[in-house]
């Protein structure tokens, strides 16, 4: 009775994704489930955050993550300290880390500490500079998934400032969990990540030693320079092999800032939207590179169809705002048919990007006369400052970074998607996307509007003149305007 118990759930499931196969040649990269699904918001990063640890804390069997930043500070530490428990305990545990962000941050070093401690790490698209082409394709997928059953998308990495941390920059996004059966669909996806030959292990260097032969046979000058050289490698290289023990300790003020950060999230946490989701389209591109694969990318596809089905109304919420052709045309048409479009980005002063920003103001007010409503966050928080760990992150420069769009009060799309070239052309995505559920589609909505109250609306053309240098200070301003005509001509690229 106990093996049919395992057996049979275990081939309805198998049914269930061959079906779905059958259904779609794009199987799993298109999933669509028409299973109850329960949904959360996670508009809050205190709360994403606290939500993230507690899944991993009630996790059983498997937990994978997969993110384009993963850094080494608190949050990182915090999250590699509780998956480490996890492995004790038995749990299966995997992380994709795209390499071009990472490596850094996450280095040999860092990754021979983890797979010591049980965790499976693997970088996608290591590849070196001198590959121009290949290296620009990087994987901007960001997931987190818990024994097949639950998992969060949306914006967030895995650092400070995505999670009401840092004390020099923070940005405001959005998640959402997920609980249903398309669970497994992410899961299958991420496998074929995960197994890709583009995702690789990437282990510690040995110790730099001498060359004994080439020593013996230089000349006395050449051996002191040799010494001398080698002792700077050791010496490098022991430094970054502490720096990976080092994200397994905390200080006693982390500790503290780790338990305040934990009550502050259970507290918003509370807060965010839940409702329940029957109509589930999860959207991913797959993991190729090269200019030949661009025409196979489903995310942009997906964002273009459901902005050109759009009858009433369009909220964008995209730290950049960049757009190719087809975008221009499609926002142009859906302008032009009297669909009402609204846009919250990043201006000068709140963007992590000043290139980005200068192209945006460059066609800002083409936009407004074609009646978008374009508005740019001021850079303030958005919360009281109990809110926050301290009062040195509450007042530190903000800036959105969510990827999120709400189209007629009925579809809610959320997911690591940006307007703009990299996200069409160059990064692999993924996005959910519920239809059906106007509860959710309206919580999105007056959370933009939310952090809409606290932006700039440019009404008029006037207006974006008025507001474009907004507690901007004179070296960033001269930042701007040097940065300005070289960002218009590599817009393609940005």
């Amino acid at each position: 009775m106990k093996i049919y118990k395992l057996i049979i759930p275990a081939l309805l499931s198998l049914t269930l994704q061959l079906v779905n196969a059958a259904e779609n040649s794009d199987y799993p990269f298109v999933s669509r489930s028409t299973g109850p699904h329960e949904v959360t918001l996670l508009n809050d990063g205190s709360s994403s955050f606290y939500k993230r640890i507690e899944m991993i804390k009630k996790a059983k069997k498997s937990i994978v993550m997969e993110y384009f930043i993963f850094n080494h500070d608190l949050a990182g530490k915090i999250m590699v300290h509780e998956l480490a428990k996890k492995v004790k305990e038995g749990v299966n545990v995997e992380i994709l880390v795209d390499n071009f962000s990472v490596a850094a941050q996450l280095t040999p070093h860092h990754s021979s500490e983890l797979r010591k401690r049980g965790i499976k790490i693997k970088y996608f698209n290591p590849l070196p500079f001198i590959n121009a082409v290949k290296t620009n394709y990087r994987n901007h997928r960001k997931l987190f998934l818990v024994d097949d059953e639950s998992y969060i998308v949306g914006g967030r990495n895995i650092g400070d400032d995505y999670f009401d941390l840092s004390e020099r920059y923070n940005f405001l996004d959005r998640d959402a969990v997920f609980v249903g059966p398309s669970a497994k669909d992410a899961r299958v996806a991420f496998d074929i990540f995960f197994k890709s030959k583009h995702s690789q292990i990437v282990k510690r260097p040995p110790m730099p030693t001498l060359n004994q032969l080439e020593f013996l046979r230089s000349s006395q000058s050449q051996r002191g320079r040799m010494l001398q050289e080698l002792r700077a490698k050791v010496r490098r290289w022991k430094e970054d092999r502490s720096k990976g023990k080092d994200f397994f300790r905390f200080s006693k003020s982390e500790v503290e800032k780790i338990k305040l950060l934990y009550k502050i999230g259970k507290n918003t946490f509370a807060n965010e939207y839940t409702g329940k989701c029957s109509s589930i389209e999860m959207v991913s591109d797959r993991p190729l590179l090269g200019p030949s694969n661009d025409d196979k990318r489903i995310a942009r596809k997906f964002i273009y169809r459901y902005l050109e089905n759009a009858q009433s109304e369009i909220n964008i919420d995209s730290p950049y705002f960049i757009l190719n052709e087809e975008l221009i045309e499609i926002i142009s048409n859906r302008l032009s048919s009297g669909v009402e479009v609204s846009l919250l980005t990043n201006g000068i002063y709140s963007t992590d990007a000043l290139p980005v920003a200068a192209v945006f103001n460059h066609y800002l007010k083409s936009w407004i006369e074609k009646g978008l409503s374009p508005s740019v966050y001021s850079g303030k928080n958005l919360l009281d400052e109990t809110f926050y760990v301290s009062e040195k992150v509450a007042n530190t420069r903000w800036g959105t970074h969510s990827k999120t769009l709400s189209i007629d009060g009925d579809l809610s799309v959320i997911g690591s998607y940006n307007f703009d070239p990299r996200s069409a052309v160059y990064s692999m995505e993924l996005m959910v996307a519920c239809h059906g559920n106007k509860g959710l589609a309206q919580a999105i909505e007056d959370d933009i509007n939310f952090r809409r109250e606290r932006s700039v609306i440019f009404k008029n053309v006037d207006d974006a003149r008025k507001h474009e240098f907004d507690n901007v200070n004179m070296f960033k301003q001269m930042g701007y305007y040097i940065v300005k005509p070289i960002s218009l001509l590599l817009q393609w690229f940005l």
